[in-house]
């Protein structure tokens, strides 16, 4: 254990000690910026579990992101280790979004939700776009066209669709009823057959997850009681950002006396545009019994020159906790901040431009003291819209050549790679591509056409075999019954030359990331429906032109692996949550207010002022911005752009005090050193599973290809299948738990009929699917009964510490070995298929269930078993888990996630048999590199 964790075990030992309250009861957290909550909450829910205050599963912690939620459990796990000197079990425990929480607590007190899938932005329009003929659209676009003005820069379906989506989560999460707050018949017809049609299909969205945990909870007094008694310890994070239904499910979880912790800044409450809440946190006193309230007051992140100068922006607002930020930053100087006009926009992007290349490599002490070079990495630009606003200064660094990392832009189809596969697309379904967005001019492209464009950006051979092999394609999908459009993909980038040994090389590996985001798209549209046909690939051509070619960005995304050496360019409302130790905000112009669309909603009976946003909200988010910064601090503007009359600045502006700035674009008067760039040394630290890593030890190329990359796999009907037969023998075990009697053949027959479902399969298939499951269902009914009155524990959850990862699984059954030795278990891991369908990953997979077993859950496993559910006699093989086993099996795995964060991807399966079967063979070369 290092001295600095012992000393941070002693610091919040201390600290609980004298304020136990801390610990126990309501408890509210005001934590301003850069004020170590995370840290705070970590050390908290530590203390809780090692004082025997709060088992793992016991604790619920939300946090406003995914990321968010990674970053708070590996440092859970971190104090958690130094506190207790093992591996935690943190297996139970819940760490993340709100939605997701929603979901798992669906699927876990309500089984019929085992079976339903989530749809994200993406695959929502996809599948609202299916319904159009449902929803009755015409009805709904003339309905909408009646009570608002069309979107500017969005196609009419774009602009309808958009809005019955915002509309739907907004009735949802204020908790309305539809029929009270629309200004449309049209409206609540598409909502209660959006509703109807999504259960149906098994499907929610992020508004329906929380909508029906709600509700769960609310008239099932069963279900609550048993979610309440599992879930004793709620913290939130973020907690000024919750909104109406997010705060009724935090009430029904806690209640008035439970032991509820929020940390939050009333400060940094930004999204009162997506229906958050800033009273929740203001007036949390008055809505919890016996409150106890403690401050986190000095911002550790920034410097006193930021913090005074954020301090005088926020005191102007009137409507908040009493407070003031104290700077914990080190001290500022003069030159670490600018505020600037310019007389031209051209001036400021040019300021910009050259005050970057100026800071790389200047000398930056880090908290610890260390010294290092600033890199690209540490500089961030923030816009109020990234879309809207940032497009002369991207483009400025790129002609400077400055890396640059944007998201949030869209542009995935403006690359000629990509738009050369929408062309593609579009002659092979015969969609009119349209070009002249003013005039609506469509046309249908010629193949001769594509092919000039292809041949500049692909390895395709003469001309006639272009033309050819794209003709012959379009005649076999023409006549084919079922079209996988995945699946048509693949023989599209075949018929581009993408298989050839170079197009591999690592100068192609920008193209390789967005040909991977397009497959992304093809999935979120093929995934919302039951099977396509050639008609939808048509479809896929209308949800790129009103979707996908303003949504999904180019480039790497969230490739975890990338030591991405770029300016971070992002809007306002993404830095929650980060810093960098140089910010710069400009464009920092007056805007006009924009009025909440009100879209299919009565303006007279749904209230919008919360939507509509004020001057407290924007100063809320000015200083969100400012706060980022650590060190450099840039806020400018130009008081004209090429086409724009006079600029005036953001009103914000003015309150910064001028003692601290630099207020003309003159050079830096600090003398700065200057030493070698260097990011900071910030661990690549990821989450994963065996089955993730499983593809890495079986072909680290299929590894990248897949979770690099982004390419998915065609879809197959059976797709599912495995799930469903580990989810009936899962409910069978619950119920013996509930009744105490062994379940029957009629208990099985009942839950299949009742859950068994495949989403992709046609019913005849999923008929023969389904009497497959009870055969299955049925040999392990007879064979193996014993395994229910042996039963310890089903789906058990755990996460384990290994390298940098933190790899998470589920041990399908936990039992005893026999009757008489309570304290002596095994592991089985169900396997749908034949024993010799499965390798040696297999066997390793099993080891290192046993080792989590071990050291994470602190249990005696003896035995471990594969159960092949399919197999004629039911076969259960035992794995060898001696500690030699052990031993490789975790050497194993620390290789794969060695090579995965040293992204070394190898076109050399050790077993040959593998391109065979792999999803990737017809664009992988298929040799060693």
């Amino acid at each position: 254990m290092s001295a600095n964790t012992e000393l941070r075990i002693k610091e919040y030992g201390q600290k609980f000690s004298q304020h136990p309250r801390l610990l126990t009861g309501n408890l509210q957290i005001i934590a301003c910026a850069g004020a170590g909550k995370t840290d705070f909450i970590s050390w908290r829910t530590a203390f809780l579990i090692a004082n025997n205050l709060a088992k793992p599963e016991n604790i619920v912690a939300f946090t406003f992101t995914e990321r968010a939620a990674e970053e708070l459990k590996f440092r859970i796990r971190h104090h958690m280790r130094a506190l207790l000197g093992k591996q935690p079990d943190m297996g139970d425990m819940y760490v993340g979004t709100i939605h997701s929480f929603c979901f798992k607590l669906l699927q876990e007190f309500v089984p019929k939700y085992k079976v339903y899938d989530v749809l994200d932005e993406g695959s929502r329009y996809a599948y609202l776009s299916s319904l159009r003929n449902e929803l009755d659209y015409k009805h709904l676009q003339n309905s909408l066209l009646k009570h608002s003005k069309k979107a500017y820069g969005m196609t009419t379906q774009s602009w309808v669709l958009n809005t019955f989506i915002k509309n739907v989560d907004m009735v949802r999460e204020e908790m309305v009823d539809v029929k009270k707050v629309s200004a449309s018949n049209a409206f609540n017809q598409a909502y209660e057959v959006y509703d109807s049609s999504m259960d149906e299909r098994r499907f929610l969205d992020f508004s329906s997850m929380m909508s029906q945990a709600v509700n769960y909870l609310e008239k099932y007094k069963e279900v609550r009681r048993k979610v309440k008694e599992k879930y004793t310890h709620i913290t939130v994070d973020e907690y000024q950002d919750v909104n109406p239904i997010q705060e009724k499910l935090i009430n029904l979880l806690a209640g008035k006396n439970g032991n509820l912790c929020v940390v939050g800044d009333d400060d940094q409450s930004i999204y009162q545009w997506r229906g958050s809440t800033v009273d929740n946190i203001i007036h949390f006193k008055k809505r919890y019994k016996d409150v106890y309230t403690y401050k986190l007051p000095t911002n550790y992140r920034s410097t006193n020159y930021i913090v005074e100068s954020a301090n005088a922006v926020m005191s102007k607002n009137k409507k908040r906790l009493p407070k003031s930020m104290k700077a914990g930053g080190g001290d500022g100087e003069h030159g670490d901040i600018y505020k600037v006009k310019f007389d031209h926009q051209d001036e400021e992007v040019r300021f910009i431009v050259d005050k970057i290349k100026d800071l790389i490599g200047t000398e930056y002490i880090e908290k610890d003291g260390s010294i290092r070079g600033l890199t690209y990495s540490d500089i961030a630009i923030f816009f109020r819209s990234v879309k809207y606003d940032a497009e002369p200064y991207i483009n400025a660094l790129k002609e400077a050549d400055l890396p640059v990392a944007v998201s949030g832009v869209g542009g995935l189809f403006d690359p000629y790679e990509a738009d050369v596969i929408f062309s593609i697309f579009s002659y092979l379904g015969e969609f009119g591509k349209i070009w002249d967005w003013q005039n609506r001019v469509a046309f249908v492209p010629e193949i001769e056409d594509i092919y000039k464009d292809a041949k500049s950006s692909f390895m395709i051979d003469t001309k006639k075999n272009f033309i050819s092999y794209f003709t012959k394609l379009k005649n076999t999908v023409k006549a084919s019954r079922r079209v996988s459009l995945q699946g048509l993909y693949g023989d599209i980038l075949y018929g581009l030359g993408v298989q050839k040994e170079e197009f591999h090389d690592d100068k192609n590996e920008i193209i390789l990331y967005n040909l991977g985001r397009i497959s992304q798209a093809i999935s979120d549209y093929e995934s919302t429906r039951t099977y396509t046909t050639y008609r939808d690939i048509e479809g896929f051509c209308w949800f790129i032109t009103h979707y996908a070619l303003s949504n999904y960005d180019e480039g790497s995304g969230d490739d975890a692996t990338l030591a991405l050496n770029g300016v971070q360019i992002m809007t306002l409302h993404g830095t929650k949550g980060l810093g960098f130790p140089v910010v710069f905000m400009p464009y920092s112009v007056e805007k006009n207010p924009r009025d909440a669309d009100t879209g299919f909603l009565n303006p007279k009976k749904f209230n919008f002022e919360r939507y509509k946003g004020s001057e407290t909200d924007e100063r809320r988010l000015f200083y969100v911005g400012m706060t980022r910064a650590k060190k450099f601090l840039y806020i400018t503007y130009p008081e004209r752009l090429k086409k724009q009359a006079y600029r005036e600045p953001i009103r914000f502006y003015k309150d910064i005090p001028n003692k601290y700035c630099v207020t003309e674009p003159i050079p830096d008067p600090a003398k700065r050193k200057k030493t070698t760039p260097k990011p900071a040394e910030d661990a690549i630290r990821f989450p994963t599973t065996f089955s993730e890593l499983s593809y890495y030890l079986s072909c680290s190329y299929d590894y990248k290809m897949r979770f690099i990359y982004g390419f998915n796999p065609e879809l197959v009907q059976a797709l599912g299948y495995g799930n469903q037969v580990h989810n009936i023998i899962n409910m069978l075990h619950k119920l013996a738990q509930d009744t105490g009697n062994l379940p029957t053949m009629k208990d099985a027959e009942k839950l299949i009929e009742k859950n068994f479902y495949l989403r992709y399969a046609a019913r005849q298939q999923t008929e023969t699917l389904k009497k497959s499951a009870l055969r299955s269902i049925a040999k392990y009914l007879k064979m193996w009964k014993d395994d229910f009155t042996l039963s310890v524990k089903t789906e058990r959850p755990f996460e384990i510490d290994i390298e940098d990862a933190l790899v998470s699984g589920a041990i399908d059954l936990l039992k005893r070995s026999s009757y008489k030795e309570d304290g002596v278990l095994e592991i089985v891991d169900f396997k749908t298929g034949k024993n010799r369908a499965f390798g040696e990953e297999m066997d390793l997979q099993v080891q290192l269930y046993t080792y989590a077993a071990r050291e994470a859950l602190g249990l005696n496993v003896e035995k471990a078993y594969l159960h092949f559910l399919d197999d004629e006699k039911a076969e259960r093989r035992e794995i060898l888990i001696t500690e030699n086993q052990i031993d490789m099996a975790v050497r194993s795995i620390k290789y794969s996630i060695k090579g995965v964060s040293s992204r070394n991807f190898q076109r050399d399966p050790r077993n040959k048999k593998v391109c065979n079967g792999c999803d990737w063979k017809v664009i992988c070369p298929q040799k060693k590199t």
